[in-house]
């Protein structure tokens, strides 16, 4: 479970790689986002794609209460179609992008009270384009904006430490990603970066890069 990612990344760069019409003007900062965070999403708007900030941890728009729940954090590719709590979303090709410098998974050690933590990135794109569910929650105190981090089995990098990876768009499918006239982008479920993708062990507490931690390499 992707329970952690980094955003060390400006406006600027955002609206070049995705070609935004709009996006926030508040100031970004580079901080870890955990779950009920708020942070940058790319969907596809009324006016051309757009970036807005959405709360980390998905809540449907039928939902009684705007409560994020642990679980909506991510979701699992290959069944988001048959969850309740997802198929509205889905059926409305409310698809999205999640922007990510890079994302952590923890590595379960046996006889080992907390797990070691592994941060992933690509040497070859300084922002991963994470994919993802949205939704619009418009009950009392709302309206409020949620999502959710796709994932699938992951490839030979990340499976050395974990059996979940996020689903990562390669750039040529972002288009198709994001265009509510595509039904269904089924290639996006399956792991990608591996030819690229970095891994080095940081610290449990914040998050930070250990500066002599292990690292992870395939090519």
């Amino acid at each position: 479970m992707c329970g952690k990612f980094t955003k060390k990344y400006t406006w600027r760069e955002l609206h070049r790689l995705y070609s935004l019409t709009s996006m926030p003007s508040e100031a970004l900062d580079d901080q870890d986002v955990v779950p009920s965070n708020f942070a940058p999403v790319v969907r596809a708007g009324a006016e051309g794609r757009e970036a807005v900030m959405m709360k980390w941890g998905f809540v449907p728009a039928w939902s009684l209460a705007p409560k994020v729940s642990f679980s909506t954090i991510n979701a699992r590719s290959e069944e988001v179609a048959g969850k309740a709590t997802y198929r509205a979303a889905l059926s409305r090709r409310q698809r999205c992008i999640v922007p990510a410098s890079g994302f952590y998974e923890p590595q379960r050690i046996a006889g080992q009270k907390k797990n070691n933590q592994w941060l992933f990135t690509l040497r070859d794109r300084p922002v991963l384009s994470i994919a993802g569910l949205w939704d619009r929650w418009d009950g009392e105190g709302g309206p409020l904006e949620t999502f959710t981090l796709l994932t699938c089995v992951p490839n030979r990098v990340v499976q050395a430490v974990h059996d979940r990876m996020p689903c990562i768009v390669p750039p040529e499918l972002v288009d198709q990603w994001l265009d509510p006239g595509v039904a269904e982008v089924p290639a996006v479920f399956r792991a990608s970066g591996e030819e690229t993708m970095l891994a080095v062990q940081v610290s449990s507490g914040a998050g930070g890069r250990s500066e002599d931690g292990p690292s992870l390499f395939m090519s």
